[in-house]
C-alpha cells in the first residue's frame, strides 16, 4: 500500500511541464491521424457519389444472383436502377419480382412508375389499375393506392383528358387530403377542363401546405388574371418571388396587393414571410397577426409568429394545433 502511495506523490513542477508537453503533442499527432482516417474513409464513401451508387448497385445484383426468387431483392434493385435512370432494367427487375409475387400492389405500382418513366403510358396505366382493383375495401386508403391513382392522374393529363384526371386525383386527395403535388396537379386539370374557379382553389390549398411552391404560384398568376382579379395576381406575383428568394422583390408586390385589398389575408401572410425572411421580426409579426385577423386558420401566420415567437403565439398555436 505504501508503495503505491508513493508512486502517486506529485513529481517536480518542471518535470509536469515536460510530461504535459509530451501528452499535448501525443494528442495533436492522434488528432491529425484521426481526421485524416476520417477523411479517407468519408472520401471513400461520399466522393463521387457515383461510386457510392456503383457499389450499392453492384450489391444490390449480387444480392439478386444468390437469391434470385426473393422479391425484396429484386424490388431493391429494380428502385437502384430507377433512381440512375435505368428505366429499361428498373421493368427487368418488377417484372420478375411480379412473376414471383402476382397480387403484390406495391411491386405492381413500381412497375407502373418505371413503365411510365420508359414512356409506356398504356402499361403503366394498366399496373396502376390493377393495383387499385386488387386493393380491399381497408387497402384503398393506403398510400400505395394514392400513389397508384395520383400516376393515373398524371397519365390521364399527358393524354389530355382532364376530367378523367380530375376524378383519379380526387380519388388521390381522399385518400391523402395534404399532398400538395396532387392538388397541383388538380389544380392542373382544372384548368385543362375550363374550370378556373375550382382550379384556383386547388393551387390556393397546394400553396397553403407549401408556402414556397413556385409552380403553383406560377399557375395562380395566370388564373387570377384570367379572372380579372388583380390584386389576387399582385399576391402571386409576390409569392413567386419570395419561393424564388427575391425577397425584396416580394415585398413589393405584397404590399401592392395589400394596398389595392387590405382585407386579403393570403397577401398578409406572404408579407410576414417575406418580411420574416429580410430579418424584420417586428413587420413580420404585424403582418401575420394581421392576417390572423383577417383569416383566423392561416398556416402560414400562425407557423410563423411561433417561430418569431411572438407574444401569446404558443398558447395559440397549442389550442390550435400548430406546430412551428
Amino acid at each position: 500500500m505504501l508503495a503505491r502511495l508513493k508512486q502517486r506523490l506529485p513529481a517536480p513542477r518542471g518535470a509536469v511541464l515536460d510530461r504535459l508537453l509530451i501528452y499535448s503533442i501525443a494528442l495533436l499527432i492522434i488528432a491529425v491521424g484521426a481526421f485524416a482516417l476520417y477523411y479517407y474513409f468519408d472520401r471513400q464513401d461520399s466522393g463521387g457519389g457515383a461510386d457510392l451508387t456503383g457499389r450499392r448497385i453492384a450489391s444490390a445484383e449480387t444480392a439478386v444472383r444468390e437469391h434470385p426468387e426473393d422479391v425484396s431483392a429484386r424490388v431493391n434493385l429494380a428502385d437502384l436502377y430507377f433512381a440512375e435512370t435505368r428505366f429499361t432494367e428498373s421493368v427487368e427487375q418488377y417484372q420478375v419480382a411480379l412473376q414471383l409475387d402476382e397480387e403484390n400492389k406495391e411491386v405492381l405500382v413500381g412497375l407502373g412508375r418505371a413503365l411510365l418513366a420508359s414512356g409506356d403510358h398504356k402499361a403503366a396505366a394498366e399496373k396502376f389499375q390493377k393495383a387499385i382493383d386488387l386493393a380491399s375495401e381497408a387497402a384503398l386508403m393506403s398510400s400505395v393506392i394514392e400513389t397508384a391513382y395520383y400516376y393515373l392522374g398524371t397519365i390521364s393529363l399527358t393524354e389530355k383528358h382532364p376530367e378523367e384526371a380530375v376524378e383519379h386525383l380526387k380519388q388521390a386527395l381522399a385518400i391523402e387530403p395534404t399532398d400538395a403535388d396532387a392538388l397541383y396537379l388538380l389544380g392542373t386539370a382544372y384548368t385543362d377542363a375550363g374550370d378556373t374557379d375550382a382550379a384556383i382553389a386547388s393551387f390556393a390549398q397546394a400553396v397553403r401546405l407549401v408556402p414556397n411552391f413556385t409552380e403553383a404560384y406560377e399557375k395562380l398568376i395566370v388564373a387570377y388574371e384570367g379572372k380579372g382579379l388583380e390584386a389576387e395576381a399582385q399576391y402571386a406575383r409576390g409569392m413567386l418571388a419570395y419561393s424564388q428568394d427575391r425577397y425584396e422583390e416580394a415585398v413589393e408586390d405584397l404590399e401592392a396587393a395589400v394596398a389595392a385589398s387590405p382585407e386579403l389575408a393570403s397577401a398578409h401572410a406572404g408579407l410576414g414571410l417575406a418580411r420574416e425572411s429580410l430579418g424584420e421580426r417586428e413587420a413580420a409579426i404585424a403582418a401575420y397577426q394581421r392576417a390572423i385577423e383577417l383569416d383566423p386558420d392561416s398556416f402560414s401566420a400562425r407557423s410563423g409568429l411561433v417561430r418569431l415567437g411572438a407574444p401569446g403565439a404558443e398558447e395559440t398555436s397549442a389550442e390550435e394545433g400548430v406546430t412551428p
